[in-house]
């Protein structure tokens, strides 16, 4: 009797063999040339040699269509057994009753297909202290260190008049490298707070929400240090070149 109407879906791995090579076993059950070549080699290498049998002996066929070994395979928890429907959307089969195909994350219910969004996880706070302070060494020992370069550095241009551009221009560097630093960690953590502080760049009240997050939510210790330390460089500098320009120092 023909098969028309009725799906026929592999036993042992679930696909649809409606327009694959397949073959049928004795009770009436469909399997995947792929399934039957894995399943010959499994039988063919834990089933011992067996002497020849009496010629009396009736012998089963053993051409391509005796499938009666593979019987076993369609137990309870075969593919088969329980039931199957095909997904419309990659013809992949499913459990009867399911809604959402695991194949193509398409959903029967709907009509539609499920959009998978991949998140990284996100690593513990403790761990990102760790790994932003540098390492073995103390992070705060950078920022001590920051801020005896400044000093040093301010009381030298305070009294060599040549230092006082120089300074001037190291600490606007400095201010710029801190500032890009801490925009791109921004960014990193969310990026609502990266957009906030690049707009705070053109409009000046905005510019305390990059000093909040420097001082409060930011994490990389190292960059705090180097934000404050940079902020205190200009500010120095422009009083410098103040007192400079007014007649107070030199």
């Amino acid at each position: 009797m023909a098969d028309a109407g009725t799906t026929k879906v592999c036993s042992v791995c679930g696909i649809d063999v409606s327009n694959r090579p397949r073959v049928k076993d004795a009770a009436g059950r469909y399997m995947c040339q792929d399934c039957l070549q894995k399943a010959k080699a499994a039988r063919g290498a834990q089933t011992a040699p067996k002497p020849k049998p009496p010629a009396t002996t009736t012998a089963s066929p053993t051409g391509e269509d005796d499938n009666s070994f593979l019987l076993s395979l369609g137990g309870k928890d075969s593919v088969a057994s329980k039931g199957v429907q095909l997904c419309p959307e990659c013809g992949r089969a499913m459990d009867h009753g399911a809604v959402v195909c695991v194949g193509c994350g398409y959903n029967t219910s709907t009509g539609k297909r499920l959009q998978v969004k991949v998140q990284k996880a996100e690593k513990p706070k403790g761990e990102a202290k760790a790994k932003s302070g540098g390492g073995e060494t103390n992070p705060h020992l950078y920022g001590v260190a920051m801020l005896a370069g400044v000093a040093i550095f301010a009381g030298a241009a305070f009294y060599v008049k040549e230092l006082a551009v120089v300074y001037l221009v190291v600490a606007l560097i400095a201010i710029l490298v801190s500032r890009i630093w801490a925009l791109i960690a921004a960014w990193q953590d969310t990026t609502w707070k990266g957009v906030i502080i690049l707009i705070g760049w053109f409009f000046g009240l905005l510019w305390l929400y990059e000093l909040y997050w420097v001082a409060v939510e930011a994490e990389n210790v190292v960059m705090k240090w180097f934000w404050f330390s940079s902020l205190l460089a200009g500010i120095s500098a422009m009083v410098i070149q103040m007192m400079a320009a007014g007649g107070g120092g030199f």
